[in-house]
């Protein structure tokens, strides 16, 4: 005959083991699985993040690409603009004199003058153009260095850095030498329009060199400072 005090044992381990298993499935497992969850989901949130940011810095490196080989573009779109109105002006001179009336002539060496002051013009466009590539260099530099924390070998095989980007002041650059060319038409043009003038040759000369101080000084400072 079965003994009533093992029943009730038997009773109480069964009851206890259905309310620990009904514990169980009622709470603990739906709140693994929600850790579980929020776990998975917070990794999958990081990942999307970083293939945000990587997205975001790819579009960036190419918009700073693309206005660096503007900046190259419109320095060349200047120049030949410069070339051809330095042409057309100094030519014209010659041609307009057989045209114009006598007490108007004595007054077209202000061509000359006006030249000059648009030659220092677009040597002022030329710096900004300057500042504009250097910028946008800096900007795919940054991006680099970005790449460099998280994988140091990129560093031997990529030539330039921020460490080394030439400055935007550099002598020997087309830039330099297309500001040079420039201030030295600048410059002829002046001495030209001032011997129109009649001004005395030393007076002329030293305007004329003063101006061309002015129009190398203005890269250098303008460049070396980001003004």
């Amino acid at each position: 005959m079965i003994d009533i005090t093992t029943i009730v044992i038997v009773l109480g381990v069964f009851a206890t083991s259905s309310a620990i298993i009904y514990f169980i499935w009622k709470y603990l497992i739906p709140k693994l699985q929600s850790l579980t969850s929020s776990s998975t989901e917070v990794k999958t949130k990081r990942i999307k993040n970083i293939d945000t940011s990587i997205e975001l810095l790819k579009l960036e490196f190419e918009y700073a690409k693309e206005s660096s080989i503007q900046a190259q573009q419109d320095r060349l779109t200047i120049m030949n603009f410069y070339l051809g109105l330095y042409t057309a002006i100094n030519g014209g001179y010659i041609g307009i004199q057989q045209i114009v009336p006598e007490n108007v002539i004595e007054y077209l060496p202000l061509t000359f003058l006006v030249l000059s002051f648009l030659s220092y013009i677009f040597i002022l466009q030329i710096i900004r153009l300057r500042q504009a590539w250097h910028e946008s260099a800096m900007v795919m530099n940054q991006i680099k260095e970005y790449f460099f924390k998280r994988d140091e070998s990129l560093k031997d095989f990529i030539t330039w850095r921020i460490d080394t980007l030439p400055k935007p002041e550099k002598f020997k650059t087309i830039n330099y030498f297309t500001s040079f060319l420039i201030a030295i038409l600048g410059s002829i043009s002046l001495a030209i329009g001032l011997t129109l003038f009649s001004v005395p040759i030393l007076l002329n000369v030293l305007i004329t060199l003063l101006y061309l101080v002015i129009c190398l000084g203005s890269y250098r400072f303008m460049l070396e400072y980001n003004v």
